[in-house]
C-alpha cells in the first residue's frame, strides 16, 4: 500500500521499521473553513523529516516542531492554532480555528491498521494507544472540547476498475493512479500489462463471460470502456451485483438506451439500470482519449465524495 496525503500510515510504518522514532499529528478538531478535513494527518521523525499535511502551510511548521518534542517526551499533545489560540503568530485563513493530537502509536497498531485497510475493511485506530496520561494542553484560551476517545477511523481507499480497450483505458488508468485510487485494467488488448501504467493491475480478457470484478465494495467504482458494446451485457450483470458506488460505460445516449433494454430482457430491474451512467463521464465536450479520461474520473471523484455520508469515512 503506498503512502498518500490521504493515507500517511504507510510512511509513518517504514520509518519505525527502518528504526526511527516518529510521531503523527493528526487534524481533531476544525471551527469554521479548515484548510482540511478533519482526520488530515502529518507524520514526523525524530529528525524533523515528515510527510502529508494540515493546514497547507500556515501552522506545519510548529506542528512538526511539537511532534519532534512529543517523540523526545514520550508525552501526547493537544495544540489549538488560528481561532481561539494563544499562538498569535498563527494564523489560519478565514478565521478557522483547529486542534491537533500528536502521540505516537505503536508499529504493531499501525501494521494491524494497514492489514485491514489492505483487505479493503473500515479500521479504526485509538491514537492514545496505551498511554495512561492525558494529552499535555498547548495553545488555548479556553477549555478545549472534550474527546474522550480519540479515535482516528480508515477507510479502503477508492479504486476503480476499467475494462475496456483502447487508448482511453491507458489514458484513465494513469490518471486514475496519479489521483491515488487503486487501479485494476481487464482488456482483451494483449499490448497492455502490469507494466504499461504505475501501480496498475492488468487481467486479459478473452470472453466477457469470464470476467470477474477485482473490486465489489463499496469504495470501489467500475467504468466499461468499449466501442464494440456486445461485451458489455454479461460484464454490467456482474458489476450492478456489487456493492460499487459508480458504475458508468461509453457511448452516446441511444447506445446506452439500448444497452439498458438489452439488460431488461437478462431481467435487470429499473433500479439495477438507474445505477449506470450512461455515457460515462462528465459533459465538457471532452474529443480526445486524455479529456475523456478527464472527464470520467471527474464523474467518478464526485460520486465518490457523495458517497461518504454513506460509507462512514
Amino acid at each position: 500500500m503506498k503512502e498518500t496525503y490521504e493515507n500517511v500510515l504507510p510512511w509513518y510504518l517504514a520509518q519505525l521499521e527502518a528504526g526511527h522514532r516518529a510521531a503523527l499529528a493528526t487534524l481533531v478538531r476544525a471551527d469554521g473553513s479548515s484548510p482540511r478535513p478533519v482526520g488530515s494527518q502529518i507524520a514526523v521523525t525524530q529528525d524533523g523529516r515528515h510527510f502529508g499535511y494540515i493546514t497547507g502551510g500556515c501552522a506545519e511548521a510548529a506542528i512538526h516542531d511539537e511532534a519532534v518534542q512529543v517523540i523526545r517526551t514520550g508525552t501526547p499533545r493537544l495544540l489549538r492554532y488560528g481561532e481561539g489560540s494563544a499562538f498569535m503568530d498563527i494564523q489560519l485563513p478565514c478565521g478557522a480555528g483547529i486542534d491537533v493530537l500528536i502521540s505516537s502509536p505503536t508499529l504493531s497498531a499501525i501494521e494491524e491498521v494497514l492489514s485491514g485497510l489492505s483487505a479493503r475493511q473500515p479500521v479504526a485506530l485509538n491514537l492514545l494507544g496505551d498511554a495512561d496520561t492525558a494529552p499535555k494542553m498547548r495553545g488555548f484560551t479556553q477549555d478545549p472540547a472534550p474527546d474522550e476517545t480519540w479515535v482516528k477511523n480508515y477507510t479502503p481507499a477508492p479504486a476503480l476498475q476499467i475494462i475496456g480497450r483502447g487508448p482511453i483505458v491507458a489514458a484513465l488508468a494513469t490518471l486514475a493512479a496519479t489521483a491515488d485510487f487503486e487501479v485494476h485494467v481487464a482488456t482483451p488488448d494483449t499490448d497492455i500489462s502490469d507494466a504499461s501504467f504505475p501501480a496498475t493491475a492488468v487481467d486479459h480478457m478473452t470472453t466477457p463471460e469470464r470476467y470477474s470484478p477485482a473490486f465489489t465494495d463499496q469504495w470501489s467504482a467500475g467504468v466499461l470502456l468499449f466501442h464494440d458494446h456486445e461485451w458489455e451485457p454479461p460484464t454490467l450483470l456482474k458489476l450492478i451485483r456489487t456493492d460499487c458506488f459508480y458504475l458508468a460505460a461509453l457511448g452516446s445516449q441511444k447506445t446506452h438506451a439500448q444497452r439498458c433494454e438489452q439488460l431488461r430482457g437478462m431481467g435487470v430491474e429499473e433500479k439495477q439500470l438507474a445505477r449506470i451512467s450512461g455515457p460515462a463521464g462528465l459533459d465538457i465536450g471532452a474529443r480526445t482519449p486524455q479529456e475523456i479520461a478527464v472527464s470520467i474520473l471527474a464523474e467518478v471523484i464526485a460520486a465518490f465524495r457523495k458517497s461518504e455520508p454513506v460509507k462512514g469515512a
